[in-house]
């Protein structure tokens, strides 16, 4: 009996100082966790939960961790091994940070080749009739789109023509995606002729003309009877002689 009483006493003795041991070692870890030493490399959520209540049903170790919640927003508990209750230690995710500053433009990249056509779509429905847009401008014209590169921070819808003659391609400034937009040429083609308008109706008699001249006979023009008799006076006022004839 008295061997039997020893060994007792020196295993009490040793479950003691492995529970004293156990218990240091977790108060060191939840020191190092609320010091923000521990780093949590070997921090891993086991499962996930609809309510807290559920925890109860598990036998968990020291450190297991759980999210409780639902829809992406989980609080995680963690078993504390040296309370043996869980602790909620909220969500791991933050609250969102304010909006950054927004960061410098970047450099024009180079020109990628142009694609192949895409095929036809189909005719969609037309859409409600939209507001009165604001008043467009063309800014410049240049020759070449290449030259728009020399254009830096161009404001969203900034307009340039770009062409020899007209009619000019018309290049946007796409703020969204910023990159130039080449959106045509704002001229259509000629159109065909029109029909032939209906006959206009007849116009309102103009004013009284001024009187014309009336020619006098005998200064302004002559009768055949005229003439005769002034071919005869000449006649008889010539002098009579042999060597005269007519």
């Amino acid at each position: 009996m008295a061997v039997q009483r020893q060994n007792c006493l020196a295993l009490l003795a040793d479950v003691q100082a492995n529970e004293t041991e156990r218990a240091a070692f977790y108060a060191q870890v939840r020191a190092d966790y609320e010091s923000g030493a521990f780093n949590g490399r070997d921090f891993r959520i086991l499962g996930y939960f609809a309510a807290a209540a559920e925890l109860d049903a598990l036998t968990p170790m020291a450190g297991d961790a759980y999210g409780v919640g639902s829809n992406g927003v989980y609080n995680v508990y963690v078993w504390d091994g040296v309370n043996s209750t869980w602790v909620n230690n909220g969500q791991l995710k933050g609250e969102k940070g304010e909006k950054g500053d927004t960061g410098e433009q970047g450099p024009q990249g180079e020109k990628g080749e142009k694609g192949d056509t895409g095929p036809q779509g189909d005719k969609g429905e037309q859409g409600v009739k939209g507001d009165t847009g604001a008043g467009f401008a063309v800014l410049g014209y240049f020759d070449t789109a290449d030259a728009l590169a020399g254009i830096l921070s161009p404001a969203p819808g900034a307009a340039y023509g770009i062409g020899s003659a007209a009619p000019y391609d018309i290049y946007i400034w796409d703020g969204v995606n910023s990159v130039w937009v080449n959106n045509g040429q704002l001229q259509g083609a000629k159109g065909d002729t029109g029909e032939t308008g209906p006959q206009g109706q007849q116009g309102e008699p103009g004013p009284q003309g001024v009187p014309g001249y009336s020619p006098v006979c005998g200064t302004d023009y002559f009768t055949a009877s005229d003439r005769a008799a002034i071919v005869a006076d000449v006649l008889a006022a010539l002098p009579d002689g042999d060597g005269v004839s007519y």
